[in-house]
């Protein structure tokens, strides 16, 4: 499975897709993206495991209390996803472009 499959995968879920649309706003800290979603904190934490594992989102520690943590987006995956999903517009819309010359050219 290459990066863009488990970027994908990752974004199929809907609790997942929330938390990135959540943390699209700025980082937070997990018990407020929790509170925010109305999920419970071992859904958010799940969810969040595999955000991470996926690269979508990074984690730091507070400076001042270790328990503490705070979640941000990682626009790289999604960049790279974006680019994909940008080359496939095109080249719908070159076919489609290709094709209403095609009409054009032998419409009576």
């Amino acid at each position: 499975m290459n990066q863009s499959d488990r970027t994908l995968q990752a974004l199929a879920d809907p609790a997942r897709r929330r938390v990135v649309e959540l943390l699209a706003e700025g980082p937070s800290r997990p018990s407020d993206i929790a509170a925010r979603l109305g999920l419970s904190r071992p859904v958010t934490s799940r969810r969040l495991r595999t955000l991470r594992e996926t690269g979508l989102v990074s984690v730091t520690l507070s400076t001042t209390d270790a328990r503490e943590r705070a979640y941000a987006l990682q626009v790289d995956e999604l960049a790279a996803l974006g680019g994909w999903l940008d080359g496939l517009q095109r080249r719908w819309q070159a076919q489609l472009d290709a094709f209403a010359g095609h009409v054009a050219r032998t419409r009576p």
